[in-house]
């Protein structure tokens, strides 16, 4: 029996390739390290000059525009700048983040340009799944872009998605139905994913304040299986003993909701630490574990 882990970390490597990610973000991190502004936006695009196919490129353009911004009281030509990387950038994935990035700007320093650029990109062609949902997040808590949110949140259910990032959008989507008294919409709308963990907790919710405690406890069940740590915020325990008090096997049920079998995964190509490229494939026969940083 072989057991692979890929986080692969080699700390006492003499040499590093230019390609190393541990490599690349400490140059990242000295570019940025620069207290005079101008020397550190001229650090940080010979960082992007260099590094122009890497994942970083993307936190290196949004550090120019907030050095542009705020150090240089230059908000205009920060966001020409990150306007000009938009434009130019040709890998979907990088174009959303910096929308995202620049989003983010406005959403501080001008609240109405942000919501415009919601809006366009809600009305655009942008499909990335990340970007939309967190539009979403930051306009769904704000009473005055509650209509925004909305357009958001039909656009991010219109995309194609599978069924865990669209549960995961329409348990979201349900949450700001509810906060505005449209509970029976947002039931509507986790029908299709009623087995999802954060959609389970909001139907849980619902039917614990209807009174359905049994139905609520089910749901609760779908909703801990996922979410571990959530068992005692909803109190289950004394749930489950009050709905069901001859039986005690709530850890069973639990622990059985947890094992889940997909059939074989889609091959796929993934990085570790040291930026060596692994194929899914090639592990094939073997026990594998894979410990995935920020996998959203």
């Amino acid at each position: 029996m072989i057991v692979c882990c890929c986080v692969l970390v080699c700390a006492g490597c003499s040499e590093r390739s230019a390609n190393d990610d541990l490599y690349v973000y400490e140059a990242l991190d000295a570019a940025m390290g620069h207290e005079d502004p101008a020397a550190r936006i001229e650090r940080l695009k010979l960082f992007t000059a260099d590094h122009a196919g890497h994942p970083a490129r993307v936190n290196a353009i949004a550090a120019i525009m907030t050095t542009m911004a705020v150090d240089m009281n230059d908000p205009g030509g920060a966001l020409a700048y990150i306007d000009g990387a938009i434009g130019l950038e040709k890998d979907p994935g990088a174009r959303a983040e910096l929308l995202f990035k620049k989003f983010e700007y406005l959403w501080d320093s001008d609240r109405a340009g942000a919501v415009a650029l919601a809006r366009e990109i809600t009305d655009g062609e942008e499909s990335d799944f990340r970007l939309h949902l967190y539009l979403c997040y930051y306009l769904m808590g704000e009473d005055d872009c509650a209509e925004a949110a909305e357009r958001c949140f039909e656009k991010l259910l219109a995309l194609n998605l599978d069924w865990y990032r669209n549960s995961h959008a329409r348990s979201v989507y349900a949450e700001f139905l509810s906060g505005r008294g449209r509970m029976e919409e947002a039931l509507g709308i986790l029908e299709v994913a009623s087995g999802y963990p954060f959609a389970a907790s909001i139907i849980g919710s619902h039917m614990l304040e209807k009174g359905e405690t049994e139905k609520a406890v089910e749901a609760y069940i779908a909703y801990v299986s996922g979410a571990p740590g959530a068992g005692k915020q909803v109190k289950l325990d004394s749930l489950y003993s009050v709905v069901h008090p001859e039986r005690g096997d709530l850890q069973e049920r639990l622990a059985a909701a947890r094992l889940i079998d997909e059939g074989i995964l889609p091959d796929m190509e993934f990085s570790d630490l040291q930026g060596k490229t692994h194929r899914l494939s090639s592990y094939r026969g073997k026990r594998l574990v894979i410990s995935a940083w920020s996998p959203t």
